[in-house]
């Protein structure tokens, strides 16, 4: 996510979403940007928000590839796993402690009982440079790690 963008109030969030096998071999099957609908305070606000919703559409969509294949669908696995550069996110998620902004711990309580249900395997933290949806909200942010991903059909990892 981009806390307040270009023009200084809105910002925008994104997310790029992968099916990806046991060999780390990978497809693209959804992305988005977009801008977020209310106002966000912070920066920790607007990747949470982002998170959010993204982790709702890859919940949605697997749940719409498990339909596809139900004659199969209880011997699929198809685990969510989601990364995120903002470490306060990560934090705010895993701890007890609330977070100050009102608006904001309703997201993070969200994103917890996403979790507490079983609904996602993972949420990790991963540096800037591999954050590969950044360069779909952040001006100058590098491209590389995306178009790399898509042209090997390989999910780098490390």
């Amino acid at each position: 996510a981009e806390y307040m963008g270009k023009d200084g109030v809105s910002s925008t969030m994104s997310h790029v979403m992968f099916l990806v096998g046991k060999d780390n071999s990978s497809c693209p099957i959804s992305w988005s940007t977009s801008k977020i609908k209310r106002v966000v305070r912070s920066t920790i606000a607007a990747d949470a928000l982002s998170l959010q919703e993204g982790l709702e559409q890859a919940i949605y969509i697997r749940s719409l590839i498990l339909e596809m294949v139900s004659d199969i669908g209880s011997m699929v696995e198809l685990p969510i796993v989601a990364f995120i550069d903002n470490r306060s996110v990560v934090q705010a998620i895993q701890s007890t402690r609330m977070v100050d902004d009102k608006r904001l711990r309703i997201d993070i309580s969200a994103i917890k009982q996403i979790i507490e249900k079983g609904e996602i395997q993972s949420i990790t933290w991963c540096p800037g440079s591999m954050q590969m949806a950044d360069c779909l909200t952040k001006k100058g942010a590098s491209n590389i790690e995306l178009l790399s991903c898509i042209t090997t059909g390989k999910l780098h990892t490390g």
